[in-house]
């Protein structure tokens, strides 16, 4: 059972969603800004936080309500190739250059938002029916729902769909 939370504070609970680990209670009476992951799961690496809704909730949020925040997972490998699950087309692999795959700057990276960020030379592979991309310059990034997304020579998102317009949030 759990404690009462006492008149005028809110409780952020954190939930690692893999059985066995204990959840982490924080207690406020002011907003609270969301924090690091700092659960482990062997085989993964943390994507991002989801509330009781299933939204996303990115790290340092204010809270000021009673929250549960629930991390959400990818399974790494020992090749360093993380997979996005659960989109409807099936899995997302995304893999190191295959040319250099134990330098760090060649492995797959999760950024604050749960995308996975394309190493240069890296693959992308969308199983069960779908073939591999190999992609010489990196820099693509893949959502959490598995939609691949390639930014222009700026550093901004094109909508795949137009690519001759500008991202939606450029200014």
């Amino acid at each position: 059972t759990k404690p009462d939370v006492p008149e005028g504070m809110f409780t952020v609970t954190y939930k690692s969603g893999v059985a066995g680990q204990k959840d982490i209670v924080v207690y406020a009476r002011t907003a609270v800004k969301v924090a690091q992951n700092t659960f482990t799961y062997e085989g993964h690496v943390f994507g991002y936080w989801t509330n009781a809704n299933s939204i996303k909730v990115k790290v340092g949020t204010d809270l000021t309500a009673t929250t549960v925040l629930t991390a959400n997972w990818y399974e790494k490998n020992d090749k360093g190739e993380i997979t996005i699950p659960g989109n409807p087309d099936g899995s997302t692999v995304i893999k190191p250059d295959p040319t250099d795959p134990t330098n760090p700057d060649k492995q797959p990276k999760v950024d604050e938002d749960g995308n996975v960020k394309v190493p240069e030379g890296g693959e992308v592979e969308k199983k069960p029916n779908g073939g591999t991309i190999t992609l010489p310059e990196g820099g693509v990034v893949i959502t959490p729902s598995g939609e691949i997304k390639v930014p222009d020579k700026n550093g901004n998102i094109v909508d795949p769909s137009n690519p001759g317009t500008l991202p939606t949030d450029y200014f």
